[in-house]
């Protein structure tokens, strides 16, 4: 078997404020729990399989009432609590918390008391995982046509892929400000010394990285305090 070294990062991830994820980023909002929040005031949606329980005025007031059935129109998923005069549109649309930055997979407008609440759903892990990413550049420079390197994103907050020469496996952490990667460990195959050069620069960047976006095109953006050091695309 090959030998295995770890890459440890040192990096902290940013200042916790965790927000409620929602059991599926978006399976249909009938079947599964759903969150959503928003900002300025500050407002939290959570919709079981039979409830929902909107919070508003960062907590001040609380409307619970049975969940009503999903309307599909018009591209969106509606309710309507008619007892409660509320009204919640979803949306799949890519939606950034518009304090952290942080993406979600989902758009959320809430009607509510003559009031138009908005923000966003769904779970950011939905936008990473599913098929391996593929680097295209690295500080803003592309990979030589030489080296490939990959990242997935897996269940259990794992990751896994290619970087460069080796094999290279992890865990990573998502946070409602942040996203970071630790314990990352790989096997030790010797390579071109210009292909070990480009591996270690990405595994050092990995141990960096405090946020992600997507960008209008759909590629994965790999931040660090410094900025973009990271696309991939799939």
């Amino acid at each position: 078997m090959p030998s295995i070294r770890l890459f440890v990062s040192s990096i902290t991830l940013l200042a916790v404020s965790t927000v409620l994820a929602a059991e599926s980023a978006f399976r249909t909002h009938d079947e599964a729990a759903f969150t959503a929040q928003g900002n300025e005031p500050g407002w939290s949606l959570r919709m079981t399989e039979t409830k929902i329980r909107l919070n508003l005025d960062y907590g001040a007031r609380t409307i619970e009432a049975r969940r009503p059935k999903a309307i599909i129109e018009d591209n969106a998923t509606r309710y309507r609590v008619p007892d409660e005069d509320v009204r919640i549109t979803v949306r799949e649309q890519r939606c950034h918390d518009d304090m952290s930055g942080m993406p979600y997979p989902l758009r959320v407008e809430i009607k509510v008391e003559g009031r138009e609440l908005r923000g966003c759903g769904g779970e950011p892990r939905a936008l990473l995982e599913g098929s391996a990413w593929t680097l295209s550049s690295l500080k803003g420079e592309a990979l030589p046509e030489a080296v490939s390197i990959t990242i997935q994103f897996l269940e259990n907050n794992r990751i896994a892929g290619n970087s460069g020469c080796n094999r290279f496996m992890g865990g990573y952490v998502l946070t409602g400000e942040g996203l970071s990667f630790s314990q990352l460990g790989g096997t030790m195959m010797a390579c071109p010394e210009p292909q070990m050069q480009v591996e270690q620069q990405f595994l050092d960047l990995m141990a960096e990285v405090i946020g992600f976006d997507l960008s209008a095109d759909g590629a994965l953006l790999l931040k660090t305090a410094v900025g973009t050091q990271l696309t991939a695309r799939r």
